[in-house]
């Protein structure tokens, strides 16, 4: 069940509600060709790209990258919904912290499966990143049909929270690795893009763990190492602008990714798959002037 109604902004097509028990910042038209479900990480309420005073807010209005990417998509093809966890991890007791990542399994699918598009795309932040490939992991395990057409991975984890987020060693509440394995297969049955990007100067999820994912994903696939931190607040505009053309409901083809990544090795670190033709797998450029 959904209920949407707690506050509307402008023409109404942006709301603040609940689908179940999942708080959620919806935008765009209740039957969606397609959707794009955004998850944030551990703390963060507005996701990546947001500053840290606002980190707790949980508002329409609070500048992320979630938000521009919300606010330059088509929204007459495309419903956005941004969701917050019904328990962040940094909130967790020590008690409850091993549940978190399947419970952001389940918050991810009560959004999908209230939607009911044909076209499903995922894109997850930090442990956000780390629940998103858990889920494609379950929907292989248990044989779940999911209209999956891209999976967008920013400064993703590969694991779940342990209890250092609890302020305590990490040893006493191990994290819970994903399958990715399992997620890829998933990725690559549904013929889904996948597009990866993380700060070189993460100090908190090592860009080392997006590697892995690219080295794990199928192709057509693309990797964008950008000068920023965890945050991805100095990238924001390109992140954003990347989130967005990848959304180009062109079925059947790969011209969004091929446009994201003509556009990414003129001034970034990128890999990209040998399926995308016409592009380098591996192009150090100059630093842009």
């Amino acid at each position: 069940s959904s209920f949407f109604g707690c506050q509307k902004h402008g023409d109404g097509s942006v709301m603040l509600g609940v689908i179940g028990e999942v708080p959620v910042i919806s935008y765009g038209a209740a039957n969606p060709r397609q959707l794009l479900v955004l998850a944030p990480g551990t703390s963060y309420r507005p996701g990546p790209g947001a500053r840290s005073e606002d980190k707790k807010k949980w508002d329409a209005e609070v500048p992320s990258i979630y938000k521009s990417v919300a606010e330059a998509v088509d929204l007459s093809i495309t419903r956005v919904v941004r969701l917050a966890w019904r328990c962040f991890p940094a909130d967790r007791t020590m008690e409850n912290v091993a549940a978190a990542m399947d419970e952001a399994i389940e918050d991810i699918l009560a959004v999908v499966q209230s939607c009911n598009p044909s076209r499903v795309f995922l894109c997850g932040y930090s442990f956000g990143g780390a629940a998103v490939l858990g889920t494609l992991a379950w929907c292989l395990q248990t044989k779940t049909r999911l209209s999956l057409a891209g999976v967008i991975l920013l400064a993703s984890a590969t694991v779940g929270p342990s209890s250092r987020v609890c302020g305590e060693p990490p040893d006493k509440i191990p994290a819970t690795r994903v399958d990715l394995i399992a997620a890829f297969q998933f990725a690559r049955d549904c013929g889904a893009v996948v597009l990866l990007m993380h700060g070189t100067e993460d100090d908190n999820v090592s860009i080392h763990a997006s590697e892995q994912m690219y080295r794990q994903a199928h192709d057509p696939k693309l990797i964008c190492r950008v000068d920023d931190d965890h945050s991805l607040l100095r990238s924001a505009a390109l992140v954003s602008w990347a989130v967005v053309e990848l959304l180009n409901p062109q079925s059947g083809s790969n011209r969004p990714i091929n446009v994201v990544a003509r556009r990414l090795v003129r001034s970034q670190d990128v890999s990209i798959s040998p399926s995308l033709p016409g592009i380098v797998e591996r192009f150090r450029p100059m630093r842009p002037r």
